[in-house]
């Protein structure tokens, strides 16, 4: 693959863009959050990364609401509203 792919990740009632290339070095795939900065995760193949993908935004989003109970606000916009299954 080397244009990039987005997909929908859904993490319990929301879904999440991610864009998904193939490593610089050509060592598998990384995919970015759309609206998350710097939440980003990897994989070997691009299922491996959607994989990884639901459990990265959700520790990205745990650690927005531990800075948040302690004074720290982030602006994170909240991700498309879907019925997707619960992950």
């Amino acid at each position: 693959m080397t244009a990039k792919r987005t997909d929908q990740v859904a993490v319990g009632d929301y879904a999440y863009q991610v864009m998904i290339e193939a490593d610089a070095e050509g060592a598998g795939y990384t995919a970015e959050v759309a609206g998350l900065p710097g939440c980003i995760t990897q994989g070997e193949s691009i299922d491996e990364v959607l994989k990884n993908a639901p459990d990265a935004i959700a520790t990205y989003l745990q650690a927005v609401d531990d800075l948040a109970g302690r004074g720290v606000r982030l602006a994170v916009p909240p991700g498309q509203k879907c019925r997707a299954k619960r992950t």
